[in-house]
């Protein structure tokens, strides 16, 4: 894999009310992976063997400009955030898959393969995608409430190189999110919050044949959370702990049908406990260490319902440090480790 990236971060404020900032990133990709894998047993001592090669190219450009405005109606402090964002990604796959001789367990020889590529795969996927977004942190007395909307237009498609066919979608969504907070005397906050997330899906999955070119659904995502968050005033320590449920729907899954193709007929619901804590050891030194329990469950899917997503660990905990300078010739240089 070779991973190219190149961007900035800019802002500008025009005076205490507006500030202007726009962060863009372009990103470029190519990855070459080959393998020959095993896949089954043979009796009485093989392992049936398959092959797969695939060279990816991929592109993204992201940019998004926000503009901040800060202003009091009557007793209420508000904080406005206005902007526009967008994605444009390319990724080239050229891939072949086949097969490869059975290899002995009880004596293996790793020198000659024997691929046989029964499968080529060629196709040119493209995103393109923009967000307008607006959201407003309004603060009263001791109460604070946070209510923001999105409206997403996207376009994917999937060119399917064999056949020169293409699979092409056009989505549009508005999603909102909102919390409240109130803040006691004593330093402790509780907030709930709501949030919705849109996001495509690609156009066309793995497809065995050019009648599987099929558009499917974006993926939708719900999150409720409750936590409170704890600031005494006499100690730099920051803690906070949070309860939450998200749920994923239409979730790619295995077409019932095909078992090369996949239909958006899958959930994924994540319930979790989130704990975190900060603190100054004193003016050279911060630490930050966190825990989170995850229950996730596919609770809708043709073949997984019931199961957990792979790669999303029950049990998760770090610990993180750093050490800033302050004086000498080291001044402004802050150094950080931690494990997880």
């Amino acid at each position: 894999r070779r991973q190219k990236m190149v961007g900035y971060s800019f802002a500008h404020e025009f005076d205490d009310t507006f500030t202007l900032r726009q962060n863009l990133r372009y990103t470029k990709i190519n990855t070459l992976y080959r393998s020959v894998y095993g896949n089954g047993y043979i009796a009485p001592a093989q392992i049936s063997r398959a092959y797969v090669r695939s060279d990816e190219d991929l592109n993204s450009f992201t940019v998004d400009t926000q503009l901040q405005s800060k202003f009091a109606t009557g007793a209420v402090d508000h904080t406005l955030l206005t902007g526009v964002d967008y994605l444009r990604m390319r990724n080239d796959i050229d891939a072949d898959y086949g097969t490869a001789d059975p290899i002995s367990m009880t004596n293996p020889q790793h020198d000659n393969a024997n691929i046989n590529v029964n499968f080529p795969y060629a196709v040119l996927n493209r995103q393109e995608q923009t967000g307008l977004y607006a959201q407003d942190q309004a603060e009263w007395d001791k109460w604070v409430l946070t209510l923001g909307g999105r409206y997403d237009f996207a376009k994917t498609s999937t060119l399917t190189r064999s056949s020169n066919t293409t699979a092409e979608i056009n989505d549009q969504a508005f999603t909102w999110r909102g919390g409240i907070n109130y803040l006691f005397d004593n330093g402790i906050t509780p907030y709930f919050s709501y949030s919705e997330s849109f996001e495509p899906n690609p156009s066309k999955a793995w497809a065995a044949t050019p009648a599987d070119n099929v558009a499917y659904a974006p993926s939708k995502g719900k999150q409720y959370e409750a936590g409170v968050k704890y600031v005494p005033k006499d100690l730099p320590v920051v803690v906070t702990a949070a309860v939450y449920e998200l749920t994923k729907t239409n979730n790619l899954t295995t077409d019932p049908l095909n078992p090369y193709a996949q239909v958006p007929a899958g959930e994924i619901r994540s319930r979790g406990v989130e704990l975190e804590a900060k603190a100054a050891v004193n003016a050279n030194i911060n630490l930050t260490a966190s825990y989170t329990y995850t229950d996730a469950e596919y609770t809708e899917d043709t073949t997984l319902k019931g199961k957990t997503p792979v790669q999303v660990p029950k049990n998760m905990a770090s610990l993180w440090g750093d050490y800033t300078f302050y004086d000498g010739a080291l001044s402004g240089l802050t150094l950080g480790t931690g494990g997880r």
